[in-house]
């Protein structure tokens, strides 16, 4: 009887700027002649949560929309030199948006609406102010947003941009904790980058407020996925499960590599204070991708091997455990 399994440790997300897009505009009040800010958003599948300057299409093929009426928390904030000899000062305004339909067919992006009280206008930076032509305007509006795809009642609480605690439940297959209820996507690439001139930094220029700012939102955990192939001769699965842990069922005292909690920096993508270690079972995804059966998992970011002989996963089908070690990946 033999059983064939594989193991892949999936990379997570990395975008760029699209094409010009028709976006959803709101009715600017008569007291905001600069108009609202006016933003579109998508995914990025496959690379990093760190800060990454958009660039040209070099990443467009692997852009996904979100889900409709997904809500996003933002972060928005400027500078207004408010009077002729006096310095800048930053304004820094929370808001909450929705996802709306897709810009464009194939654009492979969303338009981000804003409703009531929770628009926000360029003129609430300073752009009608003459003093701050130069300035306000010139260094454009640094963005940082946060959602869960899918999540339509309400975005994540952001009391801390540089230090979001997140956690991971260790049972991953039940109602409200499953991986697609916890995967937190940030967004932080509107924001000026080192060593860039100002006039090309990355922050939403008010010259640009006519075509908008694309938001990349990229997944800050990692997403592990377990795909298992019976081999030849081996009886039909009927039940299975799949645990991330290191115990290799000998009874001894194991330090579980999996962390569950920590810290992120949605402003670089940067997960610290990472705690919590224990197993993780995982879920049965919702595609199988032609393997006998298929599991995923979030784990914090940090989450190490200790070697290449490590236990890292325990795969019960039929009753009978099997042992992945990290050589397996």
């Amino acid at each position: 009887m033999r059983f064939t399994h594989y193991l892949y440790i999936l990379p997570l997300t990395l975008l760029a700027a699209c094409s010009s897009e028709k976006l959803e505009q709101s009715q600017p009040a008569t007291d905001h002649p600069n108009g609202p800010i006016q933003l579109t958003a998508g995914i990025v599948e496959g690379g990093s949560a760190a800060v990454t300057r958009a660039g040209a299409e070099n990443y467009h093929a692997s852009h996904t929309t979100l889900k409709t009426n997904t809500k996003l928390a933002l972060q928005v904030s400027g500078k207004w030199k408010k009077t002729a000899d006096g310095t800048a000062e930053s304004v820094i305004k929370p808001t909450t948006a929705s996802i709306g339909a897709e810009t464009a067919d194939g654009s492979k992006h969303n338009s981000v609406v804003f409703t009531g009280t929770n628009v926000l206008y360029w003129d609430d930076y300073g752009t009608a102010d003459p003093n701050n032509a130069t300035q306000g305007r010139a260094e454009g509006l640094t963005i940082f947003g946060v959602a869960i795809d899918g999540k339509t009642d309400a975005a994540p609480t952001v009391s801390d941009w540089t230090a979001l605690t997140w956690t991971v439940p260790e049972n991953q297959t039940t109602t409200g904790n499953i991986p697609a209820d916890k995967d937190l996507l940030i967004s932080n690439n509107v924001q000026p980058s080192p060593g860039a001139s100002t006039s090309n930094d990355g922050t939403y220029k008010f010259d640009e407020r006519s075509s908008g700012k694309l938001l990349e939102f990229r997944h800050a955990l990692s997403k592990i996925t377990v795909n298992v192939t019976a081999g030849t001769g081996f009886d039909a699965i009927t039940t299975h499960e799949v645990i991330l842990t290191s115990n290799d069922g000998t009874g001894t005292t194991v330090t579980e590599w999996p962390y569950t909690s920590g810290k992120v920096n949605i402003t670089t993508g940067a997960v610290t204070d990472q705690a919590g270690s224990a197993a993780i079972t995982m879920n049965d995804a919702e595609t199988t991708q032609g393997y006998t059966f298929t599991t995923e998992a979030l784990v914090i970011p940090g989450s190490e091997f200790t070697s290449d002989n490590a236990i890292i996963a325990r795969i019960n089908a039929n009753g009978n455990n099997y042992y992945v070690t990290a050589k397996a990946i």
